[in-house]
């Protein structure tokens, strides 16, 4: 639960930091209302699935980190979290020449992680689909193309970690039945 207060608190910060500052070659557009978004779908699908607290805290860690990890490129000078983390791969960096929206990007992870962890995947479409167009207005087709392939090389490598760390054997573990319970949720 401490990593995940963590990782959610660095994307606000992240989504909040100066646009003046940004790195060369991106486009700066800041709305932190569109992460809201996206997580509070995540919060819907985790509460609709019924997850159990090990399965929960792993959708929140890997979608998260996706979005921070291709998100965190518009201000270089923050650093890698997967870098301090046990068993995750490099994580891709943007071709230089290129412009991105590295926004858009950290979207594009966080929603490929999301679908590939849970079961329900038309309400995270509906979302993804909701926050990518808005995300796209006025921006040029071959930043968007290079913001949604940077984002899914993002997802790729955070994948190769989940599928390590017994995630489909958890996932498949008896349905989690909640308890009213002090302690228990």
């Amino acid at each position: 639960m401490r990593v995940l207060t963590a990782v959610l608190l660095i994307l606000l910060v992240a989504c909040n930091s100066n646009p003046d500052k940004p790195a060369s070659g991106v486009l700066v557009k800041r709305d932190a209302s569109l992460v809201h978004q996206s997580v509070r779908r995540l919060n819907d699908i985790v509460i609709y699935e019924i997850f159990s607290p090990p399965v929960a805290s792993r959708v929140y860690a890997y979608s998260t980190l996706a979005l921070y990890e291709a998100g965190r490129w518009s201000d270089t000078s923050y650093p890698s979290l997967t870098s301090q983390l046990n068993g995750f791969p490099d994580m891709p960096i943007p071709e230089p020449g290129k412009t991105y929206d590295f926004q858009l990007a950290g979207a594009k992870a966080f929603f490929s992680v999301v679908e590939k962890l849970t079961f329900t995947k038309d309400s995270s479409r509906v979302t993804a689909e909701a926050v990518l167009a808005k995300l796209k207005e006025g921006m040029q087709d071959d930043v968007y193309e290079a913001s949604l392939a940077f984002g899914q090389k993002v997802s790729d490598a955070i994948w190769q970690r989940a599928i390590k760390d017994n995630y489909k054997e958890v996932q498949g573990m008896a349905r989690y039945s909640p308890s009213d319970k002090p302690g228990k949720w």
